[in-house]
């Protein structure tokens, strides 16, 4: 849906605030003062760089939309402040926004899931140089995959062949919420393991050949590279030559927000804040 964020600028200078994935439709400006300014003429219309300048409210709309692709896309995972170690304290208020108390459960600094991450900033090198950005998360729905049917040829090398749930070039692909990321082939001495990896395939690849394979018995799975909350959807177990399993496995996420700050050392007040309509 269209959101619109009110972007407040606390500073002496005024700075070119790019936006990446999206464009964003300038709508007016509000002085501290009161005033309000219309865009100028060369700010009409979609936009992904617009202009903030100090003492003033600055209002934009914008609307996403999910771009289509036959293949699916990763989700960044990473700690919440990747420059501490996993499980520290340090630079989080932990004061609960609303309330200005502590919180319940104090924040720490542990892997989360961003869905597709990408970053608003200032376009004036030595600002963006100096970390004059901050992330846009965007939350697109997973779905887990067809379970891919494995089969197994040999004696070695095995040849492995797959079908996959959202074959390149058919219609009802390109922008699938199912799309796998790529395929992991691991390989086994038996079905109860320890599996290892053997190589990783590219989305929409449907075969490999294990040059190394001997003996009569290894096992192989062929694992999607997708998890939605914790999911794995398996197959039953496909037996010739080797045996193989098939766990298609498919992205989600731990959570997102409905809000961020931009706060950096170069412009500590510049924030704000989204409307969903």
């Amino acid at each position: 849906g269209t959101q619109i964020w009110k972007i407040t600028h606390n500073g002496v200078d005024t700075h070119p605030i790019h936006f990446h994935l999206f464009d964003v439709q300038l709508i007016n400006r509000v002085a501290w003062d009161g005033g309000i300014t219309l865009p100028d003429e060369n700010e009409l219309g979609w936009k992904d760089t617009v202009r903030i300048s100090p003492l003033e409210d600055t209002i934009v709309a914008l609307r996403p939309t999910t771009p289509k692709a036959d293949w699916g896309c990763p989700d960044s995972v990473r700690l919440l402040n990747p420059s501490q170690p996993e499980g520290s304290a340090l630079n989080f208020t932990n004061i609960d926004p609303f309330t200005g108390q502590p919180l319940t459960t104090p924040v720490v600094n542990v892997p989360t899931n961003f869905g597709w991450e990408y970053t608003w900033h200032c376009h004036i090198l030595s600002h963006e140089e100096m970390d004059m950005m901050r992330v846009s998360t965007y939350v697109v729905p997973t779905t887990l995959p067809d379970v891919p049917t494995l089969t197994v040829s040999g004696p070695g090398p095995y040849k492995l062949a797959w079908v996959d749930g959202t074959p390149a070039g058919a219609s009802s692909t390109m922008g699938n919420p199912a799309n796998e990321v790529g395929f992991r082939v691991e390989r086994a001495p038996d079905s109860s393991g320890p599996f290892t990896t053997l190589a990783k395939a590219l989305a929409k690849a449907t075969s490999h050949t294990d040059p190394e394979s001997a003996g009569a018995h290894v096992v192989y799975r062929d694992i999607d590279q997708r998890i939605v909350d914790g999911a794995i959807n398996a197959s039953a177990d496909a037996t010739k030559t080797a045996g193989a399993t098939v766990q298609p496995i498919q992205s989600g996420r731990v959570g997102h927000y409905g809000a961020l700050l931009f706060a950096t050392a170069a412009v500590a007040a510049l924030v704000f804040v989204i409307l969903n309509t």
